[in-house]
């Protein structure tokens, strides 16, 4: 489902758009999603699968906050694209039945590709949940994210922004996380093409395509990523090879003696690797028209 540009107003973005939060209030309904319920892995905090990662975090991924997802360089895109995804899986999973709100502008869409649905699916995130929403421009990004934060029924809020994007700063952080922080939606900035900058968030993951083993029958084997926690309020930092089962929405530990799978060329991520990637060239039909909503 994809909300229509909420992005328009003018003036410094201190307010919103009358309807904006309403429309994207009427698209995470309309998926059936519902408001988080307490978990397993208890209110505040979401186990990655990893128990060292776990730990180091004081118990798991903390919801209700602001999260950063960049590469480990900045021409890394395919990556942290991937982990993000894993990411959102893992917060709106799990019979959990909420929505994940993607926000992303014109530039990111024109540099990173459009997300294609098959392979948000292959990586575990349903598209069916996923509630779509371009922006106009950075403005629009962030304000359409604490919009969606404040919506029941959303699990996790991906505001995707492609290079420096300046407007992204202490303020914007703390607002997002103060959003997040008043509904308990998790929100997840995905920095693509970005070297980190000052920040509220209360992680940053740095992160590059890790070695993955190969499957019993010889074919590739999960996603694997290299994660490096440079930033983490609750604890150490750390670097963990983890690989992503789609199937179990789980992160887990695993030794690095086979090759990478999730990896993109410089400067442009992967043009799906077949069908089921989760990106794709903008310019070919990889994201099927969907009715706007608002």
């Amino acid at each position: 489902m994809e909300v229509a540009d909420t992005g328009e107003g003018k003036g410094k973005g201190k307010g919103t758009r009358p309807g904006t939060r309403a429309a994207l209030q009427a698209a995470v309904t309309r998926i059936g999603a519902s408001p988080r319920a307490e978990g397993s892995d208890g209110p505040d905090h979401l186990s990655l699968g990893c128990a060292a990662a776990d730990a180091a975090l004081g118990g798991g991924l903390a919801r209700g906050t602001l999260h950063e997802v960049y590469g480990a360089e900045a021409s890394e895109t395919a990556a942290p694209l991937g982990f993000a995804v894993a990411l959102a899986a893992r917060l709106t999973g799990g019979g959990s039945g909420q929505a994940a709100v993607w926000v992303r502008d014109a530039m990111t869409e024109a540099e990173a590709g459009r997300l294609n649905p098959a392979g948000l699916a292959d990586l575990g995130l349903d598209p069916g949940c996923v509630v779509l929403v371009r922006a106009k421009d950075v403005r629009g990004v962030l304000r359409a994210g604490e919009e969606a934060l404040a919506c029941p029924g959303v699990g996790a809020a991906i505001l995707d922004l492609w290079g420096e994007a300046r407007l992204y700063g202490l303020t914007a952080t703390r607002r997002l996380g103060l959003a997040a922080g008043r509904t308990g939606a998790t929100a997840i900035a995905l920095r693509l093409g970005a070297e980190p900058g000052p920040s509220a968030a209360a992680t940053r993951w740095r992160i590059r395509a890790g070695p993955s083993a190969d499957s019993v029958a010889g074919a590739p084997g999960r996603p694997a990523f290299e994660a490096a926690l440079t930033r983490n309020r609750a604890g150490p930092s750390g670097t963990w090879i983890l690989d992503w089962d789609s199937d179990g929405g789980r992160f887990r530990d695993i030794e690095a003696h086979a090759r990478p799978v999730v990896s993109g060329p410089a400067g442009r991520p992967a043009a799906a690797a077949g069908p089921g990637g989760a990106w794709g060239d903008a310019r070919a039909p990889l994201f099927r028209p969907l009715r706007r909503a608002g």
